[in-house]
């Protein structure tokens, strides 16, 4: 049976290049773009073999986004790396200790901060990887280990 993935990223362009490698395969990846869609997908978390959790989501859909424009709602400049990973870390508290999950969750982010990184594996993430440093077959054969 293929292996179904929940992806928690709210930026499409960059799932879709990263998935391929594992869609071509056969596996089943599917998609949450928020914290809110992501706790509505966790509610059958047992459908699942893994989640890849990014740590900068946004709350809800409401938040989005045009990725095709320079508009954002807020000013980031003066944000800690805290700040922007706080949905994720909600969100990854939420599968840990409210509803208690007991598949593989990888964060897969830009947040290189320690203390973040640290906890994160200290609460039982298997894996921490830098987005920025990984191609989609490198991310693919890190998957693959997880699930042997």
């Amino acid at each position: 049976m293929a292996k179904k993935i929940l992806w928690i990223e709210d930026d499409y362009f960059h799932i879709a290049g990263l998935v391929e490698p594992l869609v071509e395969d056969k596996y089943t990846v599917e998609a949450a773009r928020s914290l809110k869609e992501a706790e509505l997908k966790l509610q059958n978390w047992k459908n699942y073999s893994l989640v890849v959790l990014d740590l900068i989501i946004p709350y809800s859909e409401s938040y989005m986004l045009d990725p095709r424009k320079n508009e954002s709602p807020f000013i980031f400049e003066n944000w800690t790396d805290a700040d922007l990973a706080r949905n994720g870390m909600e969100i990854f508290i939420y599968m840990k200790e409210k509803i208690e999950i007991n598949i593989p969750v990888l964060v897969l982010s830009v947040v290189r901060n320690r203390d973040i990184v640290n906890r994160l594996i200290s609460l039982g993430a298997v894996k921490y990887i830098d987005k920025t440093s990984i191609t989609p077959n490198e991310l693919k054969r890190e998957i693959l280990e997880l699930f042997n």
